[in-house]
């Protein structure tokens, strides 16, 4: 840190004395807005590959449809034997 002669001349390169001017200067009004992407904290999960989804989806247990009664990755609320009945009427 450079040594100053008068007192005067460190006030004026005091990093206070900067801090104050920049917020003199600082604008009226501030538009922020919020980010387009957020993500948190730790790393992501790794996507898993469709021979790993069909893997994890044929150990599941299958739902028995309570509407037309098959065993199977559906139940009465997506059943498409329902739904092709419905598009008929």
């Amino acid at each position: 840190m450079p040594i100053y002669a008068f007192a005067d001349e460190w006030r004026l390169h005091s990093p206070s004395h900067s801090r104050v001017a920049s917020l003199s200067q600082a604008p009226s009004e501030i538009d922020v807005h919020p980010p387009d992407v957020v993500k948190t904290k730790g790393s992501g999960r790794r996507p898993l590959t469709s021979l790993e989804q069909a893997m994890k989806m044929k150990t599941k247990p299958g739902r028995k449809c309570a509407e037309c009664g098959e065993v199977g990755n559906h139940d009465a609320r997506n059943c498409k034997k329902i739904k092709e009945m419905q598009k008929k009427k």
